[in-house]
């Protein structure tokens, strides 16, 4: 079960702990980041006898993939995997937007590799590097 930095806020407050610093310590050696301020917020409202609740809501819809769609994406990864989201898209044919597809993969654990382009080194370039390696050789 995925528990949400208010879920545990909640529970750690239950359990005795009250100060904002403890609660710091302890959420961060969880692997929670949240922020002071924050912290000191969500406090107040369980002091008061309330329950932190998340507060955003997504209006979208959400996106399943079932299992023909996710093996045909995943075969094209394997095939190809310096494919981006749109590529992806548009060789398995899903009607997904490719913003949408790589927040389903990426919740499943697959990444998109980000190719960095290097230019082209020029003649120039080139004796002027073999020039510094002669020289610190």
């Amino acid at each position: 079960m995925n528990y949400t930095v208010n879920d545990a806020v909640n529970i750690l407050y239950r359990c005795g702990f009250e100060t904002v610093q403890d609660l710091l310590n302890l959420l961060r050696k969880g692997g929670f980041e949240v922020g002071e301020r924050a912290l000191e917020k969500k406090v107040q409202i369980l002091k008061s006898g309330h329950v932190v609740e998340d507060q955003r809501k997504y209006n979208g819809r959400k996106i399943y993939l079932n299992q023909n769609q996710l093996k045909k994406v995943k075969t094209e990864l394997e095939e190809a995997p310096e494919s981006s989201a749109p590529r992806l898209v548009a060789k398995t044919k899903l009607k997904y937007a490719p913003r949408a597809l790589s927040m389903v993969l990426r919740k499943d654990g697959l990444e998109f590799l980000r190719i960095k382009t290097v230019p082209f080194m020029k003649p120039f370039h080139i004796r002027k590097r073999i020039e510094f390696a002669r020289v610190y050789d």
